[in-house]
């Protein structure tokens, strides 16, 4: 071993192991640190961002402006991009720099989303439609004219799904092909948000249930139904936990994607969006 090499361990999971710090590793530790953090926003009156550092389960707000925020996503490249519903589009370089506007799209966001190739997908509301920056640059192109979208997602193999407002849960192969509708139960369901895990399963939620459609092929099941509970975004991990947070209260953790939801103590705020970074 050189003498002059320095290695360290990162203190998390079972799944971290010795890393090698130089120039040629320092970045992919950052980003495995930036990819652990946890990113959540709310939509009340005083609307912020809050992130949860990988270490430390505790939501502190950051330096943002003030809006309606409706979704938060972090890229591959470890760009943290935050829509409103005013139809704002905010970025930061990479979570610590100050948020900045790049795009008053006009549109009502619902949700945003990244891919693993680096696209960003829009959920829109008003304006009926799904939108896509290829590589995260614009201009936007429109990918469904799905009405009400409440969220979306991108699997690992880039298809892409939708949640849509009392109707169904849409999947499209690839993210290029057709809408079709998967969920079977029905119109009127107002299916809040979607996210799909690492294992490429298919997490969804309504009211106070969240289901799971185990790799996306199995149709959905009931995973967990909590009374008093109104489910508003959820959100997978690197390291397989999932997030979820209600419209009108807490934040709750699953670790491993395999435990019952609990409540974090997270102020009690009207969150709206959950995310991580999934993909690097």
């Amino acid at each position: 071993m050189d003498a002059n090499t320095l290695f360290v361990s990162i203190p998390a999971k079972a799944t971290d192991n010795w890393q090698r710090l130089d120039n040629r590793w320092e970045y992919q530790l950052r980003s495995r640190q930036l990819s652990r953090d946890i990113w959540a926003c709310t939509n009340d009156a005083s609307g912020g961002i809050y992130r949860s550092r990988w270490d430390n389960i505790s939501f502190n707000r950051i330096d943002a402006p003030e809006h309606p925020w409706t979704g938060v996503a972090v890229a591959p490249n470890g760009v943290v991009w935050a829509v409103e519903s005013g139809g704002r589009v905010y970025t930061s370089v990479d979570g610590g720099a100050p948020f900045q506007l790049i795009h008053t799209a006009g549109y009502a966001f619902e949700d945003v989303a990244a891919s693993p190739n680096g696209d960003i997908w829009f959920a829109t509301w008003g304006n009926q439609r799904i939108y896509r920056l290829v590589g995260g640059e614009l201009p936007f192109v429109q990918m469904a004219a799905i009405y009400y979208t409440n969220g979306v997602a991108i699997a690992p193999n880039l298809d892409a799904w939708a949640a849509v407002h009392a109707e169904f849960v849409y999947k499209s192969i690839g993210g290029t092909g057709a809408w079709n509708a998967i969920s079977g139960y029905g119109t009127g369901v107002q299916w809040n948000d979607v996210e799909v895990d690492l294992n490429g399963d298919v997490w969804t939620i309504k009211g106070t249930v969240i289901y799971k459609n185990v790799a996306g092929t199995s149709g959905f099941s009931t995973y967990q139904d909590t009374a008093g509970v109104t489910w508003r975004s959820i959100s997978a991990a690197i390291n397989g936990d999932m997030w979820a947070c209600e419209a009108n209260g807490d934040i709750y953790y699953n670790a491993g994607g395999v435990s019952a939801f609990v409540p974090v103590g997270a102020e009690t705020r009207q969150w709206r969006g959950i995310s991580s970074q999934i993909y690097t």
